[in-house]
């Protein structure tokens, strides 16, 4: 299993999420990022799946906890990285080709005090976000 990115998306209090519908389950909610390549860095990796999900582009980003994070859904290790949205960027869903009535992508917003509602994969997902001073 490949080694991820996933970046946590602050703007004014709120936390960016991707709710996800797959195979009847769901509402539940992921970071967006995804699998690193062979030889990419995993600040790149980031930066492109920003890119290629959201549209996102140049934003600065830094590492969370400063190494792979392994998760339990993830025994390969995340690499996890933080940003503020710029003033007037507005993401959307970009893969739209990913779109199917059982594989459902949204982006939405959540502020830090909905977080013990949230069903977030990876589920320690939840703690390491409540840890950190955001």
């Amino acid at each position: 299993m490949r080694q991820r990115a996933s970046v946590i998306i602050l703007c004014e209090h709120q936390l960016l999420f991707i709710e996800r519908y797959k195979g009847g389950n769901g509402p539940y909610y992921v970071l967006p990022g995804g699998g690193i390549e062979p030889g990419e860095e995993p600040l790149a990796a980031a930066h492109r799946e920003l890119a290629e999900e959201l549209g996102l582009s140049g934003l600065t980003l830094t590492p969370v906890l400063g190494s792979p994070t392994p998760y339990q859904e993830h025994p390969a290790g995340n690499w996890l990285f933080i940003g503020t949205l710029p003033a007037g960027a507005e993401p959307t869903w970009q893969e739209d080709h990913k779109q199917r009535p059982d594989n459902r992508y949204r982006v939405v917003w959540r502020h830090r005090s909905q977080l013990d509602g949230l069903d977030t994969r990876p589920q320690e997902l939840r703690t390491i976000l409540a840890a950190l001073p955001l």
